[in-house]
């Protein structure tokens, strides 16, 4: 008989392995410096992980819905391994980079990623949102973790590829026994029976779920623009380098504290807290506009963290309320598309636009402004989204 309390540290400590993809900016400057690669190259890379994160969900809430969670985060483990191996000896190119760390990482880490999410709902049914925050929270602690690690094995001198391919043995065999660990609670059938009544056409095309989308949409952009350039944005301010360095920590540690944080709050207030962490959001990115200031890019990390952290958490237990846990893994992954979009745009655009410009005060008010207009549309809609919750 599996143990709740068990099953959920499991995947705590799987999200903790998957949010080194955090990390990623990382890896950007020994990329660039050892191998060639641009600031739009990277800025790729990391954005097709991410882009193939979120479609890789798709398929994964379907295997999950009809094989349980051991099969499919099993599947994740070994993706994310290879992906992780493959890359390793890639000699820096940039279409095996592509292929092995944006396609066979993106895709086990959606493979993994939905399973905690779904198993800790039908074990703690009345605490969606501090259960969805707790289960995801290891994702923001997994960029500290793996960028202290990387950095001080970068300034040992070894070379970035030898350290992706220690994240692929090592870090890719815990993720596959935490896989093993996972398992609904007893008596629950591994597949989920009420799918007949799942109406994902009628779904998609609701005006909620178009809402959901935009906001979740406007709520990564800015995010992941900053997570996929945070070390050059900050270096670019006239911040020393070690600062930078500091600030992917800074950042991580506002996602993972409000990770927590974002699904009490909700618990308590519901869909209002989506808007409110919009605004938190535009208003930690605008931080980073000011030049030369420790405090300012501190400030910026942790609370733009913050407010990014919240749409791996409210967005997750908005969708649990309205249409059930059953259907959850079939309908959240189906919403973390908006979440690949982003994926795919911010990192790109934002080192596409700094090369352009020479700085990165541009990509940073579009994304601060994607936030607030999404703020200002659910100001007028709120009234429609705010449903009773489907039990």
């Amino acid at each position: 008989m599996s143990n709740r309390w068990v099953v959920l540290g499991a995947g705590i400590l799987l999200q903790i392995i998957l949010g080194g993809i955090y990390a990623w900016s990382v890896f950007v400057t020994p990329l660039m410096e050892s191998y060639g690669l641009n600031k739009s190259q990277t800025g790729i890379i990391f954005g097709i992980t991410i882009g193939t994160f979120a479609i890789a969900m798709i398929i994964a809430g379907r295997i999950l819905a009809n094989h349980g969670p051991k099969l499919t985060a099993g599947i994740g483990a070994i993706l994310f391994a290879s992906g992780y191996v493959i890359s390793s000896y890639s000699q820096g190119a940039m279409l095996p980079l592509v292929i092995s760390l944006g396609l066979l990482v993106g895709a086990g880490v959606g493979f993994c990623y939905v399973c905690p999410l779904v198993v800790g709902i039908k074990w703690f049914p009345n605490n969606k949102g501090v259960i969805s925050g707790v289960s995801v929270a290891g994702f923001g602690a997994g960029s500290i973790v793996v960028s202290i690690l990387a950095n001080k094995l970068i300034a040992n001198g070894m070379d970035v590829l030898a350290i992706f391919r220690y994240i692929g043995y090592g870090l890719g065999s815990i993720l596959f026994i935490c896989s093993l660990l996972l398992a609904y609670p007893p008596g629950m059938p591994q597949k989920v029976t009420s799918e007949n009544n799942l109406n994902l056409k009628e779904i998609l095309a609701s005006k909620i779920y178009i809402l959901l989308m935009l906001s979740m949409l406007a709520g990564t952009f800015g995010g992941l623009l900053v997570i996929g350039n945070l070390k050059p944005i900050v270096f670019s301010s006239g911040l020393p380098d070690h600062w930078a360095t500091y600030c992917i920590s800074f950042f991580a540690l506002g996602n993972t504290i409000g990770r927590v944080i974002w699904g009490q709050i909700y618990d308590r207030i519901g869909f209002l807290s989506i808007p409110i962490s919009l605004v938190t959001l535009a208003i930690g990115i605008l931080l980073f506009t000011i030049p030369s200031s420790i405090v300012a890019s501190v400030s910026a990390s942790i609370i733009s963290g913050l407010g990014y952290s919240a749409s791996f958490v409210l967005y997750a237990a908005n969708v649990a309320d309205r249409y059930g846990a059953d259907k959850f893994a079939r309908v959240y992954p189906l919403l973390f598309i908006a979440y690949g979009i982003s994926g795919i745009a911010g990192p790109s655009t934002g080192g596409w636009l700094a090369e352009a410009n020479d700085n990165y005060v541009l990509p940073i008010i579009i994304g601060a402004s994607l936030a607030l207009i999404m703020t200002f549309v659910l100001s007028f809609k709120h009234k429609m989204i705010m449903v009773s919750a489907t039990k």
